[in-house]
Protein backbone atom coordinates (compact mmCIF):
# COMPACT_ATOMS: atom_id res chain seq x y z
CA UNK A 1 0.00 0.00 0.00
CA UNK A 2 2.77 2.52 1.04
CA UNK A 3 4.47 1.90 -2.56
CA UNK A 4 1.30 2.20 -4.41
CA UNK A 5 0.78 5.84 -2.49
CA UNK A 6 4.26 6.94 -3.37
CA UNK A 7 3.46 6.16 -7.10
CA UNK A 8 0.22 8.05 -6.97
CA UNK A 9 2.09 11.14 -5.25
CA UNK A 10 4.96 10.49 -7.85
CA UNK A 11 2.24 10.30 -11.25
CA UNK A 12 0.35 13.28 -10.33
CA UNK A 13 3.68 15.32 -11.02
CA UNK A 14 3.71 13.31 -15.03
CA UNK A 15 0.78 15.35 -15.46
CA UNK A 16 1.94 18.85 -14.95
CA UNK A 17 1.79 19.85 -18.46
CA UNK A 18 -1.74 19.03 -18.84
CA UNK A 19 -3.24 20.16 -16.10
CA UNK A 20 -4.85 23.62 -14.65
CA UNK A 21 -4.58 26.09 -12.45
CA UNK A 22 -6.80 29.03 -10.82
CA UNK A 23 -4.38 32.30 -10.60
CA UNK A 24 -7.15 34.88 -8.28
CA UNK A 25 -6.47 38.47 -7.72
CA UNK A 26 -6.81 37.93 -4.42
CA UNK A 27 -4.88 36.12 -2.25
CA UNK A 28 -6.49 32.53 -1.25
CA UNK A 29 -4.81 31.13 2.06
CA UNK A 30 -5.60 27.69 3.22
CA UNK A 31 -3.74 29.01 6.40
CA UNK A 32 -6.25 28.54 9.52
CA UNK A 33 -9.07 25.45 9.75
CA UNK A 34 -8.10 21.98 8.47
CA UNK A 35 -9.88 22.24 4.65
CA UNK A 36 -6.90 22.88 2.18
CA UNK A 37 -7.96 24.40 -1.25
CA UNK A 38 -7.35 22.84 -4.37
CA UNK A 39 -5.58 25.66 -5.71
CA UNK A 40 -2.05 26.70 -6.01
CA UNK A 41 -0.35 30.06 -6.31
CA UNK A 42 0.64 29.81 -9.74
CA UNK A 43 4.21 30.26 -11.16
CA UNK A 44 6.73 33.29 -10.45
CA UNK A 45 4.62 33.26 -7.09
CA UNK A 46 5.47 32.65 -3.58
CA UNK A 47 3.72 32.28 -0.77
CA UNK A 48 4.38 32.84 3.09
CA UNK A 49 1.73 31.52 5.73
CA UNK A 50 2.49 31.39 9.49
CA UNK A 51 0.22 30.42 12.03
CA UNK A 52 -0.23 30.10 16.17
CA UNK A 53 -3.02 27.43 17.27
CA UNK A 54 -3.92 26.49 20.98
CA UNK A 55 -5.65 23.44 22.31
CA UNK A 56 -6.97 23.43 25.89
CA UNK A 57 -7.92 19.28 26.84
CA UNK A 58 -9.99 18.02 29.61
CA UNK A 59 -9.62 14.51 29.95
CA UNK A 60 -11.56 12.00 32.29
CA UNK A 61 -11.48 8.49 32.54
CA UNK A 62 -14.78 6.58 32.89
CA UNK A 63 -15.39 3.02 33.30
CA UNK A 64 -17.91 1.60 30.87
CA UNK A 65 -17.44 4.22 28.33
CA UNK A 66 -19.92 6.52 30.86
CA UNK A 67 -18.61 9.89 32.23
CA UNK A 68 -16.68 9.54 35.88
CA UNK A 69 -14.45 11.57 37.99
CA UNK A 70 -11.82 8.78 38.54
CA UNK A 71 -9.05 10.62 36.75
CA UNK A 72 -8.99 13.93 35.13
CA UNK A 73 -6.04 16.36 33.65
CA UNK A 74 -5.89 19.51 31.89
CA UNK A 75 -3.70 19.68 29.03
CA UNK A 76 -2.61 22.69 26.98
CA UNK A 77 -0.97 22.39 22.98
CA UNK A 78 0.68 24.86 21.74
CA UNK A 79 1.61 24.91 17.83
CA UNK A 80 3.42 27.31 15.89
CA UNK A 81 4.18 26.81 12.00
CA UNK A 82 5.69 28.41 9.02
CA UNK A 83 4.84 27.25 6.09
CA UNK A 84 6.32 28.40 2.30
CA UNK A 85 4.27 27.65 -1.04
CA UNK A 86 6.71 28.17 -4.57
CA UNK A 87 5.22 28.33 -7.79
CA UNK A 88 7.00 25.78 -10.25
CA UNK A 89 4.19 25.80 -12.87
CA UNK A 90 0.71 27.38 -13.44
CA UNK A 91 -0.95 24.39 -11.41
CA UNK A 92 2.08 22.93 -9.41
CA UNK A 93 3.79 24.23 -6.00
CA UNK A 94 6.50 23.26 -4.01
CA UNK A 95 5.91 23.05 -0.15
CA UNK A 96 8.73 23.65 2.80
CA UNK A 97 6.70 23.23 5.84
CA UNK A 98 8.62 24.51 9.60
CA UNK A 99 7.08 24.32 12.80
CA UNK A 100 7.28 23.88 16.75
CA UNK A 101 5.19 22.31 19.03
CA UNK A 102 4.94 22.30 22.50
CA UNK A 103 2.69 19.72 25.05
CA UNK A 104 2.11 20.03 28.72
CA UNK A 105 -0.55 19.70 31.46
CA UNK A 106 -1.90 22.74 33.24
CA UNK A 107 -2.77 21.16 36.73
CA UNK A 108 0.14 19.21 38.01
CA UNK A 109 3.88 19.50 37.57
CA UNK A 110 4.37 17.04 34.58
CA UNK A 111 7.23 17.88 32.14
CA UNK A 112 6.09 20.29 28.98
CA UNK A 113 6.89 18.26 25.91
CA UNK A 114 8.77 20.51 22.54
CA UNK A 115 9.51 18.86 19.51
CA UNK A 116 10.30 20.79 16.16
CA UNK A 117 8.57 19.84 13.02
CA UNK A 118 9.71 19.21 9.56
CA UNK A 119 8.17 19.07 6.15
CA UNK A 120 8.58 19.35 2.34
CA UNK A 121 5.77 18.40 -0.41
CA UNK A 122 3.94 19.52 -3.54
CA UNK A 123 0.34 20.85 -4.44
CA UNK A 124 -0.83 19.81 -7.42
CA UNK A 125 -4.16 21.68 -9.91
CA UNK A 126 -6.10 19.02 -11.51
CA UNK A 127 -8.74 20.73 -12.59
CA UNK A 128 -9.66 24.31 -11.88
CA UNK A 129 -13.68 24.00 -11.77
CA UNK A 130 -16.47 26.18 -13.04
CA UNK A 131 -18.93 26.86 -10.81
CA UNK A 132 -20.93 23.91 -9.00
CA UNK A 133 -18.61 21.40 -10.93
CA UNK A 134 -15.79 21.23 -7.78
CA UNK A 135 -11.95 22.36 -8.54
CA UNK A 136 -9.87 19.27 -7.95
CA UNK A 137 -6.45 19.56 -6.30
CA UNK A 138 -3.78 17.06 -4.70
CA UNK A 139 -1.24 17.54 -1.83
CA UNK A 140 1.37 14.75 -0.83
CA UNK A 141 4.37 16.13 2.47
CA UNK A 142 6.35 14.32 4.43
CA UNK A 143 7.17 15.98 7.65
CA UNK A 144 9.17 14.96 10.70
CA UNK A 145 7.81 15.34 14.16
CA UNK A 146 9.41 13.24 17.28
CA UNK A 147 11.90 11.48 14.82
CA UNK A 148 9.46 9.80 12.45
CA UNK A 149 9.24 10.74 8.86
CA UNK A 150 5.29 10.39 7.78
CA UNK A 151 3.41 11.16 4.32
CA UNK A 152 0.27 13.10 4.46
CA UNK A 153 -1.60 12.78 1.19
CA UNK A 154 -4.61 14.92 0.77
CA UNK A 155 -7.18 15.25 -2.15
CA UNK A 156 -9.30 18.71 -2.04
CA UNK A 157 -12.38 20.06 -3.86
CA UNK A 158 -13.89 23.02 -4.36
CA UNK A 159 -17.13 24.21 -5.66
CA UNK A 160 -18.51 27.84 -6.37
CA UNK A 161 -21.89 27.66 -6.53
CA UNK A 162 -22.40 31.35 -6.63
CA UNK A 163 -20.03 34.68 -6.14
CA UNK A 164 -20.27 34.41 -2.39
CA UNK A 165 -21.12 30.77 -1.24
CA UNK A 166 -18.59 28.33 -1.84
CA UNK A 167 -18.03 24.59 -0.05
CA UNK A 168 -14.70 22.84 -0.19
CA UNK A 169 -14.00 19.29 1.01
CA UNK A 170 -11.40 17.09 1.65
CA UNK A 171 -10.35 13.55 2.49
CA UNK A 172 -6.82 12.83 3.75
CA UNK A 173 -4.68 9.74 4.35
CA UNK A 174 -1.67 9.18 6.20
CA UNK A 175 1.14 6.11 6.23
CA UNK A 176 0.56 5.85 10.31
CA UNK A 177 -2.93 4.72 9.71
CA UNK A 178 -4.57 8.27 10.15
CA UNK A 179 -7.99 9.26 8.00
CA UNK A 180 -9.57 12.36 7.46
CA UNK A 181 -12.55 14.17 6.21
CA UNK A 182 -13.03 17.63 6.26
CA UNK A 183 -16.65 19.87 5.21
CA UNK A 184 -15.79 23.96 4.96
CA UNK A 185 -19.07 25.87 3.44
CA UNK A 186 -17.86 29.52 3.16
CA UNK A 187 -19.61 32.92 2.86
CA UNK A 188 -18.27 35.92 1.43
CA UNK A 189 -19.55 39.25 2.95
CA UNK A 190 -17.99 41.00 0.39
CA UNK A 191 -14.55 40.49 -2.00
CA UNK A 192 -11.76 40.02 0.43
CA UNK A 193 -13.71 39.45 3.65
CA UNK A 194 -15.70 36.05 4.51
CA UNK A 195 -16.62 33.70 7.04
CA UNK A 196 -16.65 29.82 7.42
CA UNK A 197 -17.74 27.08 9.17
CA UNK A 198 -15.90 23.58 9.12
CA UNK A 199 -16.35 20.14 10.28
CA UNK A 200 -13.49 17.45 10.30
CA UNK A 201 -13.85 13.48 11.32
CA UNK A 202 -10.62 11.76 11.63
CA UNK A 203 -9.50 8.86 12.73
CA UNK A 204 -6.47 6.90 14.20
CA UNK A 205 -6.08 3.14 13.37
CA UNK A 206 -3.61 0.69 15.43
CA UNK A 207 -1.63 3.83 17.35
CA UNK A 208 1.37 3.53 19.47
CA UNK A 209 2.31 5.24 22.32
CA UNK A 210 5.21 5.31 24.87
CA UNK A 211 5.38 1.38 23.99
CA UNK A 212 2.43 1.29 26.51
CA UNK A 213 -0.30 -0.24 24.01
CA UNK A 214 -2.08 0.60 20.49
CA UNK A 215 -5.22 2.32 20.39
CA UNK A 216 -7.88 3.36 18.17
CA UNK A 217 -8.88 6.95 18.34
CA UNK A 218 -11.81 8.90 16.59
CA UNK A 219 -12.44 12.52 16.64
CA UNK A 220 -14.90 14.95 15.31
CA UNK A 221 -14.26 18.70 15.13
CA UNK A 222 -16.92 21.60 14.79
CA UNK A 223 -15.11 25.37 14.25
CA UNK A 224 -15.63 28.58 12.89
CA UNK A 225 -13.82 31.23 11.57
CA UNK A 226 -13.74 34.28 9.53
CA UNK A 227 -10.32 36.34 7.47
CA UNK A 228 -9.52 39.85 5.76
CA UNK A 229 -7.44 40.79 3.24
CA UNK A 230 -5.82 43.90 3.59
CA UNK A 231 -5.15 45.01 -0.11
CA UNK A 232 -4.24 42.11 -3.03
CA UNK A 233 -1.60 40.18 -1.12
CA UNK A 234 -1.88 40.11 2.34
CA UNK A 235 -4.99 38.38 4.65
CA UNK A 236 -5.30 38.07 8.44
CA UNK A 237 -7.40 34.47 9.28
CA UNK A 238 -8.49 32.99 12.48
CA UNK A 239 -11.08 29.93 13.48
CA UNK A 240 -12.32 28.86 17.35
CA UNK A 241 -14.05 25.22 18.46
CA UNK A 242 -14.22 22.42 20.02
CA UNK A 243 -13.45 18.38 19.58
CA UNK A 244 -14.75 15.85 20.98
CA UNK A 245 -12.75 12.39 20.69
CA UNK A 246 -12.85 8.75 22.10
CA UNK A 247 -10.78 5.74 22.31
CA UNK A 248 -11.30 2.17 23.23
CA UNK A 249 -9.70 3.57 26.83
CA UNK A 250 -12.74 4.98 27.47
CA UNK A 251 -10.43 8.07 27.62
CA UNK A 252 -13.12 11.08 26.57
CA UNK A 253 -11.25 14.32 25.36
CA UNK A 254 -13.42 17.81 25.19
CA UNK A 255 -11.27 20.08 24.39
CA UNK A 256 -11.65 23.39 22.52
CA UNK A 257 -9.39 25.86 20.29
CA UNK A 258 -8.40 28.56 18.39
CA UNK A 259 -5.94 29.10 15.66
CA UNK A 260 -4.99 32.70 14.09
CA UNK A 261 -2.49 33.43 11.41
CA UNK A 262 -1.19 35.11 8.73
CA UNK A 263 -0.61 35.44 4.81
CA UNK A 264 1.54 37.15 2.66
CA UNK A 265 1.76 36.64 -1.43
CA UNK A 266 4.97 38.04 -3.00
CA UNK A 267 3.72 38.14 -6.90
CA UNK A 268 5.97 38.84 -9.73
CA UNK A 269 3.61 37.80 -12.46
CA UNK A 270 3.51 41.71 -13.39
Amino acid sequence: MKNISLFLFALSFCFASTCFAQHSDLILSDRTANTLNPYTVGKKTVQVQAGFRQDRSSFERSPLGHFGTRQTADSRDNDGSLKLRFGLFENLEIIGLVGAQESGTVNDDRPTLREPTYGVGARINLYEGKDAIPAVGFEGLFSESYGFWDLDMTLALRSNFTERFAVGTNASWRVDKVISFTLKPEFAIKPGLGVFAEGLYRQFNNQLVDNSGRYDLEEFTAGLGAYCVLGENFVIDGSAGTVFASNQSSYIVLPWYFDVGVSYRFDWRN
